[in-house]
């Protein structure tokens, strides 16, 4: 809904990714949107586990966002910034030898 209530401004805003990406954040009237939808659903909002998921549910919204702006290769370029196993896959790709030593393993 978010999206589709602010695509002509996110379009304006945001022309392309790259200037998405760089300075898109999620803002607070978004995340209490989110309570607020939670809530409608009778949804229990759990301060705790909320404040220790905060990073990744806006990275998830940024990541979500794009999408519905672009494509799912956006989403994946967002998000999979913050997937430690991605990164590291990725690490051991690009070092000369690393995979082929973890064959051996």
């Amino acid at each position: 809904l978010y999206v589709n209530r602010n695509r002509v401004q996110l379009k304006k805003d945001f022309p392309n990714f790259e200037k998405y990406n760089k300075t898109f954040e999620v803002s607070d009237q978004l995340i209490s949107e989110l309570k607020a939808a939670g809530e409608k659903e009778k949804i229990v909002f759990d301060e705790t586990q909320f404040n220790t998921s905060i990073g990744l549910i806006k990275l998830q919204l940024r990541a979500l966002i794009a999408r519905d702006l672009w494509d799912m290769n956006e989403y994946y370029r967002i998000f999979d910034v913050e997937n430690e196993s991605l990164q590291k896959a990725v690490e051991i790709l690009r070092t000369k030898g690393a995979y082929e030593k973890m064959l051996q393993l």
